[in-house]
């Protein structure tokens, strides 16, 4: 999933489309509703030794417009690319990850699990029937 932190300033709705443009190049969006949350403690933010607890809102939205990608250096640095996949693949993609141990970076295991967890769910729910989701390989 795209995602990232509110910047000073931003509600979430804001952040969402920052995010959206950033790592996927959306340009145009309506948010149709929220469809989920996560709250989870989080170790070791940045470097130090602190626990933390984030939350993560899920939204259901429409995409009007792509343009180009704003990648941050690090995100470059990783090769991210947005592609368009079923649930199921996405779900697929992120056990081949956590499982290899070439891929263990520090938090890369919590997120992906986390990430599971949700399209799991979504897809128990039936809340995304006949959509495709997108992450970042």
């Amino acid at each position: 999933f795209p995602g990232g932190g509110l910047k000073d300033g931003e509600d979430e709705e804001d952040a969402l489309r920052r995010e959206l443009k950033e790592e996927l190049g959306v340009l145009a969006l309506e948010i149709l509703k929220p469809c989920g949350i996560t709250r989870e403690l989080r170790h070791g933010i940045k470097g130090s030794d602190t626990v933390y607890l984030q939350t993560s809102i899920y939204y259901l939205c429409k995409v009007h417009a792509f343009g180009d990608q704003q990648l941050e250096v690090r995100e470059q640095l990783h090769g991210l690319e947005p592609r368009w996949v079923t649930i199921d693949d996405a779900l697929r993609q992120n056990e081949s990850v956590i499982k290899d141990d070439l891929h263990q970076t520090k938090g890369l295991k919590t997120v992906l699990i986390r990430e599971n967890h949700v399209l799991r769910t979504l897809k128990e729910n039936n809340l995304c029937a006949n959509l495709k989701s997108s992450v970042s390989i």
